[in-house]
Order: C-alpha cells, then structure tokens, then sequence
C-alpha cells in the first residue's frame, strides 16, 4: 500500500516560490512518527530493558515500507534536527537505526559545538549511534567531575595549612585538635540516625546519646584534665566536687554509665525496640571505634609528634594519591561498598604512600621537636604556643649497626649497615597505611550505604563531614599506638602502657603509687629501702 493518496490529518502547509501556501499529500503514520520523535515527553530508551529495546525493534520490522514524497522527507528532517539542535529531546532507536542518507550526511557535515565543548566527542559519539542527548550528558558529567576535583583540591589545601599551623604550636594544641574532631565525628555518626528516630518518634534519642558521649570523654579524659588543673593549683580546683570528681573518678564514670542506661530503659517503646536497640548497639560501637582510638592518637603524640604526624601524612597521601590515579586511570571498580574506588586507584595510592612514607620518615626524625616525647602539659599555655622542647634524643631516631644478610654482602660489598631504626618503622607504618588503612574508608563507606547517604556532613565543600576525611586517621592511629608498645618502646608493652596511664595521674596520686610499689617490691625482698627514697622537697605535695 502506497501512502501517498490524500488524509485529511496529514496535511502539511508549506510555501511555494510565490509565496502561496499549499497543503502537500504527507502520509499520517509518517507525520505522527516524527511528532513522537520529536516530542519532549520521549522516554529515555537507555534505561529500558532490552525486552522493550527487541519489541520496538520487530515493530518497526514489521512496518511496511512506503515512499515518502520530497515534503515528507523534510518535514521528518527539520523536525529532528531542530530537536536535535535545541537540545529538547533525544531521537529514540527508530531513528537512529532508520536513518536515511540525506539524514547521515547531515550529521556529518554538522559544526562542532565549541560553546558546550563537544566537538569531535559528539561527533564520535554519533557516529557510534548514541543521540546528542547522550552525549552531552556524558560531556556534562566530564565537566562535573573536574569542577569537583577543583573544588577538592582547593579545600584540601586549605586543610593542610590549617594542620600545618596547628602542628606547629605544639603538643598540647594537637592533642585538643585531636578532641575537637572526635567530638564532631561523633555528633555526624548520630546525626545520619536522627531522622529515621523522628519518624518513629523515638523519644529521647538525642538526648541519650549524648549522656553517653559525655561520660565515656569524662571517663576517658576527665582524670587527666582535672590532673592537669590540679596540679598547676587553679583555685577553683579547692572546690570539693571537683575534688571528688577528681578522686573518685572511676566512680563517678560508673554511676553516668548506669544512669544513661537506665534513661534508656525506660524509654522503649513498644513498636520500636528493634529499631532502639540498633540505636543502642551504634552508640556502644561509636564508643568504641571513635573515642577509644581518639585516645590512642593523644597517646601518640605524648610519646613525641612523630608518632602522629608520620601516620597523619602517610593516610593523607595515601587518600589524596588513590583519589588521583583513580579519577584519571581507574576502570576496575575495587569494593561494592564505594563505587568511586577502583583497583588502579587503590595499587596507585599504595605506591606514592609507601615512597611517600619512607622519605617523610627519614625528614621528620632529623627535628628534635618531632622525635622528643612529651607526657605532660603542665607548663603549656593554650593561648600560646608550647615552650621549645629539648630532651636527649631516643636511640629508635639514631643511626644504628645493623648486620647485613649473607645473601646482600655480595652486592652491597660490607657486613655492616648503620641505619635509623625509625626507617624500619616508618617502613612499617607505610605498609600498613597503603593497605589496610582504607578499610577504614570501606568501614565508613559501609555505613552511609547502609543510611542511604552519600556523606556524613556537608561541613568541607567537595570532601563531606568531618568523618568522610577522618575514618582512616582513626584505624591509622590504634595500630600506631599497639606498633609503638611492642616493637618501638623499650619496655614491655605492658608496662609501657601503664606508664601511659601513670603519665595522666595527680602529682600526689603519682607519689602514693611510689610509696605502693616500693613498699610491695621490698616485702618480696627484691628492693632496699634506699633505692626507692624520695626527695623530701617533694613528700608534702598535696
């Protein structure tokens, strides 16, 4: 059947050279045809399922073919390509697979489009057989990703110099740096769960999580702060409940735990206790993963800057070098959980993190300031920076005689090597921080996914929250503080750690331990009396 007999509805007006309109036989199947291609209202065939690709395939197999008349064939041509210019709809299939000569010379003969960027890209892509939609949308999304990797790096200066200045200060300044984060981490932990607990109008939600978080930083840091004021002799540290906070203070976290517990207790409610015990089961795990670890990294830096600074700049390497080469060369996706990391990027970061790690480490060890240990800030000011710092330097931060392996003699033509065994450690720290310190990432990862969030905060522009950026810091930090106990100290890890803890008590509390263990040590005969004498221009501390 041919189509070009008269239809009513397929009538086309168009002008003649004397400027007369006549209507044109136009077949009506072929004008509707082009008024849904051409519709805005189109759907996008790219996310269809093939069943629906494969019927409207046969469909137009089955369609006979007709010969279209010189005005039909324009018509079908300057509707699409005026479409196509003005960007206001894609050509679905049909017209791609369907497309007459006239309509492939055209496309070829199109200028590029300097004003969106598509050039030879949109040429290609049309070639292949993708619609201009599809290909400004990709060019568009090229054009995101590198505003977005701007807007990356600029803030990630920023920060840098922000931690620069704060490291520069002193201990005490990056040990509260380190408590202003834990602090905010914990506050976009419990704030991605807020929302479901309004919903189901869960009472007291923020306010017990809060209890929580207040008394383990009071059980964690309250002896060892109120140590400090007491021990410069603040007056309003003569108040007596100061004085019992100070003295009875594991007895005093106890009492907050269980009250906080109660208060949980008493508000389930029936319909949402699944929903409240994972609630409850979140905050003992924050607890644990962030306050605990926060205060593996105050350890740290006691024991000297390095022992933070090193770790610190290792993960940000290791994050600022994975997001690089996996944004312009990554393909192979790495963990479900994060869509964005790629196996290129994550081999890539390891790389620069290890080089990285063992030049900084040979760097930071030179400065007295980084290699000195400081397990007390009582002669700190924190509106000024802490006093300059001079100790006699560790032997893990000098040059040490090291044997060199039978098998290495030949090439390296000696039997002795003195080495730094820092380098060995920072070797170490390296190792770890270009492997498994993602995981903390993928952790975190896990858990917005869990939420449906994309980050935890909005608070740095292209980074996210506090916790987006500091989720490898925390995993980086408690390996540090079990690495340094039993392969750095030169004491036992045990004992080094109580050493730690001793470091947080009261000069007073400090001297009845003394008196303690030397009056135990002589009772089993080990120790004479003598050895364990105490000046008497420190006995009346009080």
């Amino acid at each position: 059947m041919r189509s070009g007999g008269p239809d009513a509805a397929g009538m086309e007006a168009r002008r003649t050279r004397n400027g007369r309109k006549e209507l044109s036989q136009v077949p009506k199947a072929f004008v509707n045809q082009s008024l849904h291609i051409c519709s805005e209202t189109e759907p996008d065939t790219t996310s269809g399922s093939d069943t629906d690709d494969t019927a409207e395939t046969n469909e137009h197999r089955r369609q006979p073919e007709v010969e279209t008349p010189y005005s039909a064939r324009k018509l079908h041509t300057r509707t699409a390509e005026h479409a196509w210019e003005a960007g206001e709809s894609t050509p679905p299939g049909s017209l791609r697979r369907q497309a007459l000569p006239w309509e492939q010379r055209r496309v070829r003969s199109r200028p590029v489009d300097t004003a969106t960027g598509d050039g030879s890209t949109a040429l290609q892509g049309l070639r292949e057989g993708h619609s201009l939609r599809e290909v400004r949308a990709k060019s568009d999304g090229l054009l995101q990703k590198l505003r977005s990797f701007a807007v990356r790096a600029v803030f990630t200066l920023v920060m840098l110099t922000i931690f620069t200045r704060i490291v520069y200060l002193g201990h005490q300044k990056v040990a509260l740096m380190v408590f202003v984060l834990q602090a905010l981490i914990a506050k976009e932990v419990l704030s991605i769960g807020y929302l479901q607990a309004s919903k189901r109008r869960i009472p007291l939600f923020r306010t017990i999580n809060t209890w929580f978080l207040l008394s383990a930083m009071y059980f964690i840091y309250g002896k060892r702060t109120l140590s400090h004021f007491y021990d410069k002799r603040f007056a309003f540290m003569t108040k007596r409940p100061l004085v019992f906070l100070l003295m009875h203070h594991t007895f005093v976290s106890f009492w907050l735990f269980l009250i906080g517990f109660m208060m949980f207790v008493l508000s389930l409610r029936p319909g949402c206790y699944r929903h409240q015990l994972n609630e409850f089961a979140r905050m003992l795990m924050l607890l644990l993963v962030v306050v605990a670890q926060a205060n593996f990294i105050i350890f740290n830096i006691k024991e000297g800057l390095i022992w933070f600074l090193l770790p610190a700049l290792m993960i940000i390497t290791n994050d600022i070098m994975s997001y690089c080469v996996g944004f312009f060369f990554g393909r192979t996706r790495l963990t479900a959980l994060s869509p964005k990391k790629t196996w290129e990027g994550y081999i890539g970061g390891a790389i620069f993190t290890f080089v990285a790690g063992i030049l900084l480490t040979h760097h930071l060890s030179r400065f007295e300031y980084m290699v000195c240990p400081k397990t007390d800030f009582g002669d700190c000011d924190i509106l000024r920076p802490d006093p300059p710092l001079h100790c006699s330097v560790p032997p893990t931060f000098l040059p040490q005689p090291f044997a060199v392996p039978s098998w290495a003699r030949p090439f390296l033509k000696r039997d002795v090597l003195l080495i730094k065994p820092i380098i060995i450690h920072g070797m170490v720290l390296a190792a770890f921080a270009s492997t498994l310190g993602p995981f903390g990432g993928f952790f975190a990862s896990g858990v917005k996914r869990a939420f449906r969030v994309k980050d935890f905060a909005d608070l740095i522009p292209g980074h996210g929250g506090v916790t987006d950026r500091m989720d490898c810091q925390l995993l980086m930090g408690a390996f540090t503080f079990v690495y340094r106990l039993n392969a750095v100290s030169v004491s036992a890890p045990d004992v080094g750690n109580l050493l730690a803890y001793i470091a947080d008590l009261s000069f007073q509390e400090q001297l009845e331990l003394h008196r303690a263990l030397s009056s135990m040590l002589e009772s089993r005969g080990l120790i004479r009396s003598a050895q364990w004498s105490v000046p008497s221009g420190n006995a009346s501390v009080t």
